[in-house]
Parts: C-alpha cells; sequence; structure tokens
C-alpha cells in the first residue's frame, strides 16, 4: 500500500530488522551445524530466508480466504443410533 500511495512505509524498518536478525540467526545456525565455507553458507542463508518469506504470502493468502469464504460446515450435535446392549467382558 505504502508503494501505490507513493507514501513512506511505516514498517519498513520493523520489517527490515526482523528480517536482519532472522538472517544473521540463520547464518550462524548453517556456519555452526553444517561447518561451510562462508560464501556457500551466505548463499544457503538466501535460498532459506526466501522460503521463509513465501511463507508470509502463504499465509496472508490462506488467511483472507478463510475470512472471505462463507461458512458451510453446520455443527449438530452426533445422533447414536444402534444396538444398546453392554457387552460383557
Amino acid at each position: 500500500f505504502a508503494i501505490a500511495k507513493h507514501r513512506m512505509p511505516l514498517f519498513g524498518p520493523l520489517t527490515t530488522l526482523a528480517v536482519s536478525i532472522s538472517f544473521w540467526g540463520m547464518f550462524a545456525g548453517i556456519r555452526r551445524t553444517q561447518q561451510l565455507s562462508i560464501p556457500l553458507a551466505f548463499f544457503q542463508t538466501i535460498r532459506g530466508t526466501i522460503y521463509m518469506l513465501h511463507w508470509v504470502l502463504v499465509m496472508g493468502t490462506t488467511t483472507a480466504r478463510l475470512a472471505m469464504r462463507p461458512k458451510r460446515l453446520k455443527w449438530m450435535k452426533t445422533l447414536h443410533e444402534g444396538n444398546q446392549e453392554v457387552i460383557a467382558g
């Protein structure tokens, strides 16, 4: 919306901080656990960050879709029918 309205983004600095902290943590974790060189760990971190960012779109669209669709389920009490005999064990 900030781009469409030609205004400064309000959450841009907060988003940048959150992504930077996530990026740094992922980079440190990859370096520690996989013992990779810095360029390869950096590449893996970029791939991981892109993967994690795509979930923002997935969750947003799923939430919007669930909010817009009409409710189709009718929750009713289940009627239990059948033989009422108790089986002695």
